[in-house]
């Protein structure tokens, strides 16, 4: 079962942009500071506190199953909000 992660911030949804041409999704995918629920626990992420080896082996999958992989980063960026990220959606 995927394990879903939401956070306690309703404006993060209206913070992403498509680009249909490009195949491209962004915007901020983890703020710092705010409170996650994922089932019964809670996360709160810190700046500087994700790292990654290569941005190109970050996956975007559906609802966090990653067996339902349909992308990857193209860019994670580490901005005064959050993690801002650019993934390429595949063909």
């Amino acid at each position: 079962m995927p394990e879903l992660l939401t956070f306690d911030a309703p404006e993060m949804a209206e913070s992403f942009r498509v680009n249909a041409e490009k195949r491209t999704i962004s915007g901020l995918a983890v703020p710092w500071g705010k409170v996650a629920r994922s089932n019964f626990a809670r996360w709160r992420f810190g700046r500087g506190s994700l790292r990654w080896a290569s941005e190109y082996r970050v996956k975007l999958n559906k609802d966090h199953d990653r067996g339902k992989s349909f992308g990857h980063a193209v860019r994670l960026q580490t901005v005064d909000a959050g993690l801002d990220v650019s993934f390429k959606i595949a063909r």
